[in-house]
């Protein structure tokens, strides 16, 4: 083996593991609109790309004793990157039919992993020691040879796991990652086996690609152009588009990955839209003067906004963790800068363990894939967010699950562990009619002094959900959630 061709290797071993992590990482992005970024599908993500880079190391090992040649090598990263190209034009196929399926969220993730990422992770895992073979010169160096290239690709995956999150999912979309990683693939095989017929096969390849990212770049500007913006923030893959209400009215709404997280009137400068939302008001029902609120999840900022007009004399705190999030809030839901609005982006946890101020309200509206992360409903957030109350100061939280039944579960251990540092407490179902036992919204005031229990002094709108509180009680306790014990997934998936 020549120094030339040997160094060609090297390079080819660190481009296969920063291919690998970048495809794993982008693969959440892909996953996220239609299936969630909760550690459910998180965990079948990694497993199925682990699962299958294994079967690629053995497969790739027992082929290279019998064969190595850098023509097949060549013909792996071909393979890998073919299958790469395919994933954004298929996983918009499939993944709406998979959602539809009726499976659990296990199986669905499973399932797609599999489909979109395991031929990827089978091909390059079996680059690893088909490279290995082909640079080892002597059984003398075996050892130091399969460790530099061992180094080299684990490199590669450091750097692709860093310039990938870090850097390209915020500055390109994940289509145009994938097709990129696709056409590196390509490169790879060509620097591996430097021949006419591969560089043809590799332009061929690229054209192909190029031609896919072209089409897929012209259709996501007519989307742009009607309204419908699909982008890559930091933390989340978010959709905004208009749509036609059950009113008839039509709504901009505001999709998180596969949650449907905000949505506003576009006639007559707006208004709220979802009913949870509108139970919200309840909040000047317990504390009608509020001179500092806070909210936990801005998004679009329908709520903040609602308050600013509803409170004229509030300061408005937002801690919203994604900027990119604010920044569409303000391009497309008619978010303008206000003396009284002050937005924090950072982690609804972090700023709670820091922070030192009072307020009168605190609302809990942040979700990640339908649940509340779970670092917002432990013991030890709740203690937080009663110290950030005023002594009569109340919290008012958006909860997704049942009153009864297995579905209850999630509410119930919410509710418990609350009442640890804000021992008075009530729940309000936001739908009238709507069985006690069905996935819903739930509203849950709190707060460390009594709650005011009677109508005399609530508008229209606000007798409609204290009519609707829920009064009875669970059979049986269910344990605390702590920082170090909070299993939410367990319980959400009993919905």
């Amino acid at each position: 083996m020549t120094t030339a061709y040997a160094f060609q290797l090297r390079l080819a071993s660190f481009l296969g593991g920063f291919t690998v992590m970048a495809v794993e990482l982008v693969g959440a992005r892909v996953l996220a609109p239609y299936l969630g970024t909760t550690i459910t599908v998180w965990s079948a993500l990694i497993g199925i790309v682990l699962a299958f880079l294994s079967v690629g190391y053995y497969a790739g090992g027992k082929l290279a004793d019998r064969f190595s040649s850098v023509r097949q090598l060549a013909g792996l990263y071909c393979v890998a990157g073919l299958a790469i190209a395919l994933i954004p034009y298929s996983a918009g196929k499939m993944l709406p039919i998979l959602q539809e399926s009726g499976l659990s969220l296990s199986w669905q993730s499973l399932f797609a992993a599999t489909l979109f990422f395991g031929i990827p992770s089978l091909t390059l895992g079996a680059t690893s020691p088909y490279i290995t073979r082909l640079a080892l010169n002597t059984v003398k160096d075996s050892g130091s040879t399969m460790g530099t290239f061992s180094a080299l690709s684990t490199v590669g995956s450091i750097v692709g796991t860093l310039l990938t999150g870090l850097v390209l999912i915020q500055y390109f979309g994940t289509h145009n990652i994938l097709l990129g990683l696709a056409s590196l693939s390509l490169c790879i095989a060509a620097l591996v086996y430097p021949h006419k017929k591969a560089g043809v096969a590799v332009i061929l390849g690229l054209l192909v690609i190029v031609t896919q990212g072209r089409y897929m770049q012209a259709v996501h500007a007519r989307n742009v152009s009607n309204g419908f913006v699909d982008t890559d923030t930091a933390y989340s893959r978010v959709w905004v588009y208009p749509e036609m209400n059950w009113d008839g009215r039509e709504i901009r709404v505001m999709r998180i990955g596969n949650e449907y997280s905000s949505a506003e009137y576009t006639d007559n400068g707006g208004g709220l839209v979802f009913d949870y939302i509108k139970a919200y008001q309840l909040d000047s029902y317990f504390f009608p003067d509020p001179q500092n609120i806070l909210v936990i999840g801005g998004a679009a900022y329908t709520y903040p906004k609602e308050l600013l007009k509803r409170f004229p004399n509030a300061q408005v705190d937002v801690v919203e963790i994604d900027p990119g999030v604010t920044k569409l809030a303000q391009e497309h839901f008619n978010l303008v800068p206000d003396p009284r609005l002050t937005i924090i982006h950072e982690d609804g946890r972090t700023f709670l363990n820091k922070n030192e101020k009072k307020y009168d309200l605190i609302f809990g509206d942040a979700f990640r894939s339908v649940q509340i992360p779970f670092q917002l409903v432990t013991q030890e957030a709740f203690a937080r967010i009663a110290a950030a109350l005023t002594e009569d100061g109340v919290m008012i939280m958006n909860v997704i699950g049942g009153l009864t039944g297995d579905t209850s579960h999630i509410t119930q251990s919410i509710v418990q562990t609350a009442q640890v540092s804000l021992p008075e407490g009530a729940l309000f179902q936001v739908y009238e009619g709507i069985d006690s036992a069905s996935l819903q919204n739930v509203i849950f005031v709190a707060s460390k002094s009594p709650l005011q229990d009677d109508a005399a002094g609530a508008d229209e709108l606000q007798r409609k959900y204290l009519s609707l509180r829920w009064n009875k009680g669970w059979d049986g306790e269910l344990p605390i959630l702590t920082d170090q014990f909070a299993p939410v997934e367990r319980y959400a998936r009993s919905r």
